[in-house]
């Protein structure tokens, strides 16, 4: 068995308006979305799954605002999702250096194709 360091592990950092959630995004926990990842990037990890959960499914954009604020810690590899709904949106995303994007229901419903993101990308 191999042993799995901090750069294989993705951190999901769920959260509504800057607070990270828990337990299918049903808890609150008081604790603020940019103190946590600087926790965890204390410890050493550095990937990032960011997902605002008030905007996942709801092709309304992404939360480009805390996006922004995770993508300029030191280190920090944030992958952005929720509320993905055209190329615009990943254009934005892209522009706030956002180590990556996850697509879903854009794909699902055909208002965004996998070779258009990737041209961006």
């Amino acid at each position: 068995m191999s042993n799995l360091g901090p750069e294989k592990i993705v951190i999901s950092v769920d959260h509504i308006d800057g607070e990270i959630v828990i337990h299918g995004w049903q808890k609150e926990t008081g604790i603020k979305l940019i103190d946590a990842m600087q926790e965890f990037l204390a410890m050493g990890f550095s990937e990032f799954l960011l997902t605002n959960v008030s905007r996942d499914g709801t092709l309304q954009g992404p939360d480009l605002e805390f996006l922004e604020q995770a993508c300029q810690l030191d280190n920090a590899h944030v992958i952005a999702s929720g509320g993905i709904s055209n190329i615009k949106d990943i254009q934005d995303v892209k522009q706030k250096n956002a180590f990556g994007v996850i697509l879903g229901k854009a794909l699902y419903e055909n208002k965004i194709s996998i070779v258009e993101a990737k041209q961006i990308a």
